[in-house]
């Protein structure tokens, strides 16, 4: 644990090829204000938690193909310079916190994904985001605050079965909704997020020169009998 935390002088990591690293483990890299890039190993199986939190200048983390990476602990890249990334295919969480006050704006998931967590994305500068098929829940404030130039468009896949009434809390840049699960369905305009199950409102894309909305009676059949917490809030 903290192997190289606050190395402020550290900036590039490199792994002799073909190492067998299982592990990076907690705080490893955590504040290395100067690191700028790593490679991680395919090797590497779990990350730890705060592994690279506070990189401040950290804006390039490549994985190496074939990365055999299933377990990511909570706060990894948190508050650091990363603006694209791609996840290795075999990660099956997003944990909470990971990418929390970064500069992310573009980010590929994963099929084979399951899970994305608490804040998850809070803060970041996405313009869009795709949620594949395979996950089925997504948890509160996982895109808190988060949206970029171009506002916020969110794409939900086939298997989601929860996502928190939060999630999309505080996201005064939400421009566009889509759902392909059951459980969620959005209106024509792709503007409002149903709960099937409660008819209930649960987010509402503000980022639009509208002063005015009309909320429907019902959507595909199913009658709209609440308002959700926040759905509007800090919408225009």
């Amino acid at each position: 644990n903290n192997s190289f935390e606050s190395c402020t002088a550290l900036t590039e990591v490199n792994f002799e090829e073909g190492i067998n690293l299982v592990s990076i483990q907690e705080y490893a890299f955590k504040n290395c204000s100067s690191l700028r890039k790593i490679t991680v190993p395919k090797s590497v199986k779990n990350i730890f938690e705060d592994a690279f939190s506070g990189c401040e200048n950290l804006s390039e983390v490549t994985f190496e193909e074939g990365s055999q990476l299933t377990y990511m602990a909570e706060s990894i890249f948190e508050k650091t310079a990363v603006e694209k990334i791609e996840l290795p295919s075999t990660l099956k969480a997003i944990p909470d916190y990971a990418f929390y006050g970064s500069a992310l704006s573009e980010i590929t998931l994963n099929e084979g994904l399951i899970t994305i967590g608490i804040q998850a994305f809070a803060g970041c500068f996405l313009n869009e985001i795709r949620i594949p098929d395979s996950v089925v829940s997504i948890a509160g404030g996982a895109f808190q605050t988060c949206y970029g130039e171009e506002g916020l468009s969110v794409y939900l896949g086939s298997g989601l079965e929860d996502i928190d009434a939060s999630a999309l809390y505080h996201c005064s840049g939400l421009r566009y909704i889509s759902s392909e699960s059951p459980y969620y369905i959005t209106t024509d305009d792709n503007m409002m997020l149903i709960d099937v199950s409660e008819g209930s409102v649960m987010a509402y894309a503000s980022y639009s020169d509208k002063t005015e909305y009309e909320v429907p009676s019902s959507v595909d059949g199913v009658t709209i009998k609440k308002i959700g917490v926040h759905a509007f809030r800090n919408s225009s």
